[in-house]
């Protein structure tokens, strides 16, 4: 999105934060009275929404995978998906499945963030061969966690077999490792 004519300056992440929920009232009720009569603003709020509804079709469909925020997460609960999650502590792991049913399957996995600056997601095969990289994964140091969902179709057709999930600190030195989780993954019992 390019930066708006809108004089007060509105940022982006001003507007993510309202849409997500993220405003206390206060400031929430000062950025409506701004929405409400900037033209700028609105249609610039309308091609967020537009773009996050985009993402969860994606997200819904299994064709899309990434690292989610706590109030996205919150938020398509609230809309009615069936989320199934699975929390991890760090050096941990967790049976899991894919019910048909589910419309998303969360990882949730916990780490100490404080210090780290940019990181990294590996998945990786139970042999520790390399499946998938995110690179610089946005994160919140304070929340403790990172939420990543997978793409529920390639779950689907995943037999029993253990995946492990890697995060890295990356910084000058190299990479640092700050966790590893073990997924050991059933498939569901057929019908």
């Amino acid at each position: 999105m390019s930066r708006s004519s809108c004089l007060a300056g509105i940022e982006s992440e001003l507007l993510t934060q309202y849409w997500l929920g993220e405003l206390d009232a206060s400031r929430e009720a000062l950025f409506e009275e701004h929405l409400f009569g900037c033209n700028d603003c609105a249609a610039r709020l309308q091609e967020l929404v537009g773009i996050a509804d985009g993402i969860r079709a994606l997200i819904q469909n299994g064709s899309m995978q990434g690292v989610v925020s706590k109030n996205l997460l919150e938020r398509l609960a609230e809309e009615g998906l069936r989320l199934r999650e699975y929390a991890v502590v760090e050096g941990g792991s967790v049976n899991c499945t894919v019910a048909p049913d589910d419309d998303l399957v969360i990882s949730r996995l916990s780490a100490s963030l404080v210090g780290v600056t940019c990181l990294d997601l590996v998945l990786s095969d139970e042999e520790g061969v390399e499946q998938l990289r995110l690179h610089d994964i946005p994160f919140n140091a304070d929340a403790g966690e990172i939420i990543f969902i997978p793409s529920i179709a390639y779950l689907r057709t995943l037999p029993a077999t253990t995946m492990r999930m890697h995060l890295l600190a990356m910084n000058h030195a190299g990479p640092k490792q700050i966790g590893e989780y073990i997924f050991l993954h059933t498939p569901w019992p057929s019908t």
